[in-house]
């Protein structure tokens, strides 16, 4: 046994190490990582990394990867233990109402499982810094918070440590103009806070603050007082994390911590992001810690038609002549034998003549139009592929899906702008004032004012001389980190690197830096793929109706499911964000065609409609107005659930005998008095009496009730 074992156990077990926790900054900027712990009920820091740029914009996974690996590897350089159980500071753009967003969720995700880290919690790095300023002055803050990044600014609108409205400006040229336009889109009528902090990362903000401190805000704003100007220091993001947010996740884990740490905003609840105030000034509900698993880390008029009577076909009745019996006259004349039969022949001829030209022949039909009263009933039907014959009971239509492709392409010309060009090289010569061999990496930030260049190849630079600030040195490439003749540079320039002060580190040209240039061109805009699928497909889908109708086959009716439509196939002349005036896309696209025998359809409407029917009317002999839309396709493509619209016109049901008894004998311009009261949406009459040859004032209404035929028939 080892002597010291032993005396171990004669000692007693030796204090157990505190358990120690990773804080990670994560920004489409720079990523920063810390070692932190809980010692005497307190959460402190024990390592702070170095932070590390990567471009969110246009970085790939493996590239924060690498950049998360190389902060988390120099904060934990020299430990005893190395954590993996880690709590997140993010931006608030990483985030929506519903929590963190697809995409940053997968980069979270992959970060976890390629560095084989734990995650405990998220947090926004703007409600860290609050809970920060607040364990750090002793109240909740108020005023306007700006996080200065590389591409825009966040404003942030704090009163009592509660937010009431953010803010984000894209930047600009004038750092004044992008805070100003944030400032007015808070549209907050009472007073503004007169406090302005500022915060960033990476960036040395006394230019900014400068120029901010050269404007009277209180003659644009409603300002109390001037405001003051103020920047945090540069790591007070993962201070912030570590500190506030491990205070949080700490007291979650059970650990004793007796700093007081405000409810909110601290680490986000495990349903979503902490909500933020709605236009009407809402305020937005406390935070509360989310989970790992709440952010992703776990191992769908015709002819009239028959008279409308009740009467039967009309027979010729028997004739019965009546009896005749002659007075006995008594004459002194004398007529042979025969002419009494002439003259009484004569009579029963005349007799008869009279009453066939009275009674039997005259005959007139009666066209009554009224307006029709017209009902419509959506029928349900099933349209399918499977069924051979019509199923009343369930409303079942047989009919066939057939699939249409049709191809086609499109131009149109794009929308987007992008500034394109070269950006500036040249070489640098760099001075160490310190005692220590430097060796700098590639891609270490150079400054010169607010435009910033990167080490194009790893550097070592030699030490100092204590009688000479300029001994060490060596000459280095650098390349301009944007495009643009601004960063073209004249011999002499001075450089600031990375985050080392000018007392340690310093660069200057001996030559002109060349090369910048910058032009805006036209771009494929990110919207112009979709509006040009959306026409094409239009277009395609236009077409595919056309010849459907031209190739319409008699008795077979056809409905294309418009929702139907797939994009089968496209292609583009161009990417997103590459030049280009004008966008081609080649489009070939799916969609479904049902064909169906129209009879089958009128069928089965026919059977639904006349129980739809109510007392007192009839269907009128006028076709029906059948309109199909089909709902839901199945997985199978064969059947169809859809409706029929139907509009079904109908005539009222009349008495015809009732009706000839009360025209019978009437003249028609007596008629309209007559019906007017006794047909249901009466509108006019027309009369044909039969035989034609009778003389038009002699024609009226027969005085034979059967020899009147009554027809009901729309005014449409």
């Amino acid at each position: 046994m080892k002597l010291g074992n032993f005396l171990g156990k004669l000692k007693g077990r030796e204090k157990e190490e505190p358990k120690q926790f990773l804080a990670l900054v994560l920004t489409d900027e720079v990523v920063q990582a810390a070692v932190w712990s809980v010692l005497e009920e307190k959460t402190e820091i024990i390592a702070i990394g170095t932070p590390v740029e990567w471009d969110g914009d246009t970085g790939t996974t493996s590239e924060l990867i690498t950049a998360v690996d190389a902060t988390i590897s120099n904060a934990v350089e020299g430990l005893s233990q190395e954590p993996n159980e880690v709590i997140l500071g993010i931006s608030h753009s990483w985030t929506d109402k519903d929590g963190v967003l697809g995409v940053k969720r997968e980069f979270i995700n992959k970060i976890r499982k390629e560095l084989d880290l734990k995650a405990l919690g998220y947090v926004t790095i703007t409600d860290s810094i609050l809970s920060y300023l607040k364990m750090q002055e002793g109240t909740p803050t108020t005023g306007v918070l700006i996080q200065v990044s590389r591409d825009e600014l966040e404003l942030v609108l704090v009163r009592l440590g509660h937010i009431e409205a953010i803010e984000t400006i894209g930047r600009g040229d004038d750092v004044v103009e992008d805070v100003t336009e944030g400032i007015a889109r808070f549209k907050i009528m009472e007073n503004l806070p007169s406090r302005i902090i500022l915060f960033n990362s990476m960036h040395n903000l006394e230019d900014i603050i400068q120029n901010l401190l050269s404007v009277n805000w209180q003659t644009q704003f409603n300002f109390l007082h001037l405001p003051k100007i103020e920047a945090l220091s540069q790591d007070v993001t993962i201070r912030a994390l570590s500190v506030a947010g491990g205070s949080e996740v700490a007291k979650s884990l059970g650990f004793a911590v007796s700093e007081s740490v405000p409810a909110g905003p601290g680490l986000a609840g495990p349903d979503d992001l902490p909500a933020r105030p709605g236009p009407n000034g809402d305020p937005q509900p406390e935070p509360a810690l989310l989970t790992a698993e709440e952010i992703g880390f776990i191992n769908p008029k015709d002819e009239p038609s028959s008279p409308i009577t009740t009467k039967p076909p009309f027979v010729m009745p028997k004739l019965k002549l009546p009896s005749v019996v002659f007075p006995t006259l008594k004459f002194n004349l004398s007529f042979p034998k025969p002419l009494w039969w002439f003259l009484g022949g004569g009579f029963v001829l005349l007799v008869v003549l009279v009453f066939w030209l009275i009674w039997i022949l005259p005959k007139a039909t009666v066209i009554i139009s009224v307006v029709p009263k017209e009902i419509d009933k959506e029928v349900e039907l099933t349209l399918s592929g499977t069924d051979t014959s019509i199923n009343f009971a369930d409303r079942i239509v047989p009919a066939s899906i057939e699939l249409i492709t049709e191809s086609g392409e499109k131009l149109i010309e794009t929308t987007g702008k992008k500034i394109v060009g070269n950006s500036t090289k040249g070489e640098v010569t760099i001075y160490n004032r310190t005692s220590t061999v430097k060796t700098l990496a590639k891609g270490v930030t150079f400054f010169a004012g607010s435009l910033k260049f990167t080490l194009d190849s790893e550097t070592m630079v030699a030490s100092g001389s204590s009688s000479n600030d300029y001994v060490g040195k060596s000459t280095g490439s650098i390349t301009s980190s944007s495009i643009g003749a601004e960063y073209n540079l004249p011999p002499g320039t001075e450089f600031t690197i990375a985050s080392f002060g000018k007392d340690s580190y310093v660069a200057k040209n001996d030559a002109a830096l060349t090369g910048g240039t910058s032009e805006e061109v036209q771009v494929v805009g990110k919207d112009d793929q979709k509006i040009l699928v959306k026409e094409l497909t239009t277009k395609l889908l236009e077409s595919i109706k056309n010849k459907s109708s031209q190739d319409r086959t008699p008795g077979i009716g056809i409905y294309l499911i418009d929702n139907s439509v797939k994009v089968d196939d496209a292609s583009y002349s161009a990417k997103i964000g590459e030049t280009a005036k004008t966008l081609t896309a080649k489009l070939t696209i799916k969609v479904s065609l049902l064909r169906y025998k129209t009879d089958d359809v009128t069928t089965l409407v026919n059977s639904s409609i006349d129980q739809a029917v109510p007392s007192g009317y009839i269907r009128a002999d006028l076709p029906s107005t059948v309109e199909l839309s089909a709902s839901t396709v199945d997985d199978s493509g064969t059947t169809v659930r859809g409706s029929a619209k139907v509009k079904v016109a109908l005539l009222p049901v009349v008495d015809s005998s009732h009706i000839q008894s009360l025209i019978k004998g009437k003249q028609a311009s007596s008629l309209e008095n007559i019906l007017v009261s006794s047909v249901p949406g009466y509108v006019r009459t027309e009369i044909v009496v039969n035989p034609r040859w009778i003389p038009t004032r002699l024609k009226s209404i027969p005085l034979n009730p059967n020899n009147i035929i009554i027809q009901i028939a729309s005014s449409l």
